[in-house]
């Protein structure tokens, strides 16, 4: 089942990557803490989904047709805009929580889909140019920097909001529109957001 440059793990080398689980369940039992079975759940869990991701990862690495990899990224692109939704708080109804879903796939798509097309095709360019094994990793990493940055920003964007919702209602009554209201709450978002991003 392996691909090329990949490493078979044998059953022993499983063993010994399964060493600490023993111990953990050894600790339990010897001081009575009660937690083989949760451990015992969380292993047995976490190596089905292992495996079930490694023979997702295994055939999408293994592609080669532009569609089925677009199709890939596209749908990663999606999980991780649901994924980012999760992380906001506050959205009390549905059309809320459709406006950001859209909003935050919109930043991801544009995002990470301008970035892993210029690393493929300007930086990286294999051959062939569509090969799951360069394009899917690729894309994964990007698209989860893309998902933290969406959620990041649109949380300081409604933190500001908030921060600022008696002077943008000011301006809203004194004639000014939507845009010109909160223009200078998304220009102060971008440059915190820029900072915090930076480490500042």
């Amino acid at each position: 089942m392996a691909i090329s440059g990949s490493n078979d793990i044998s059953l022993l080398q499983m063993g010994i990557g399964l060493l600490p689980v023993g111990i953990a369940l050894f600790l339990s039992w010897k001081y009575k803490l009660c937690l083989s079975k949760p451990l015992i759940i969380g292993v047995v869990r976490g190596t089905v989904q292992l495996v079930a991701v490694g023979y997702i990862l295994l055939w999408a690495f293994r592609q080669s047709d532009p569609w089925i990899l677009a199709a890939l990224i596209l749908f990663m692109m999606g999980a991780a805009s649901q994924a980012a939704l999760k992380r906001l708080g506050g959205l009390q109804n549905e059309k809320s929580r459709r406006k950001y879903r859209f909003i935050l796939f919109a930043a991801i798509f544009l995002g990470a889909g301008l970035t892993v097309s210029y690393l493929e095709f300007v930086v990286i360019r294999p051959t062939p140019l569509w090969e799951g094994r360069y394009l899917v990793p690729l894309a994964g990493m990007i698209v989860t920097n893309a998902m933290n940055s969406a959620a990041l920003g649109v949380e300081r964007f409604r933190s500001e909001l908030d921060l600022r919702a008696g002077e943008i209602e000011t301006l809203l009554a004194l004639g000014a529109t939507q845009q010109q209201a909160v223009l200078k709450t998304v220009q102060l978002s971008a440059f915190g957001f820029g900072c915090h991003a930076a480490g500042d």
